[in-house]
């Protein structure tokens, strides 16, 4: 397992592994140069994360009784074709904007909150990056990964970009347009 490397001038390092969760839109990509410059203040690695949506199947039966609705199933083919498509996108992404060759590519299928919990639990002390918009796809996963407490949440808000892109010397808790929430919910910056 690689932790954070901890140098005297940054201090205590918080996180093992820098994880943005991307669709494929512009306001999702908001969240990789904050990511970039997390993983780079910390030594960690970047893992770039892209999930394919895909109902899955529910855990629990309904509370009243009567068949459980089961999502039809999606050909194989097609899953794959998704995925090369995915892998395709996250390289295009580390071309785009610059980052590191060893920056790791994840292309996962399902439902993107329980797709994103479990790549959390892989990971070394992670911290996930978003940027989201309230009212998109990822605004739900963001909510609902900040309510159930799985990691530290960096939100970025694209509305307030222009004003707040990182710099080389910045730190990221002086960005006004985001907030990270520690495990217990308490909000540090």
């Amino acid at each position: 397992t690689t932790f954070c490397r901890r140098t005297p001038q940054e201090g205590t390092t918080m996180f093992g592994t820098v994880l943005v969760l991307l669709d494929a839109t512009p306001t999702a990509e908001a969240a990789i140069p904050f990511a970039a410059d997390e993983a780079r203040r910390h030594g960690c690695p970047l893992v770039l994360i892209h999930v394919i949506p895909l109902p899955e199947p529910p855990t629990a039966r309904a509370s009243h009784g009567g068949p459980s609705v089961q999502p039809p199933p999606w050909p194989i083919a097609e899953v794959e074709q998704a995925k090369r498509e995915a892998h395709a996108y996250l390289q295009r992404v580390i071309y785009r904007y610059n980052l590191p060759e060893e920056t790791t590519r994840v292309t996962l299928v399902g439902e993107p909150f329980r797709q994103l919990l479990t790549e959390i639990e892989t990971r070394p002390a992670p911290l996930v990056v978003i940027a989201a918009s309230p009212t998109g796809a990822l605004g739900e996963v963001t909510r609902r990964l900040l309510r159930s407490g799985a990691a530290p949440v960096l939100r970025v808000d694209p509305s307030h970009l222009a004003q707040t892109m990182p710099t080389q010397d910045s730190a990221i808790s002086q960005v006004v347009a985001s907030s990270i929430l520690r495990e217990d919910g308490e909000t540090v910056c």
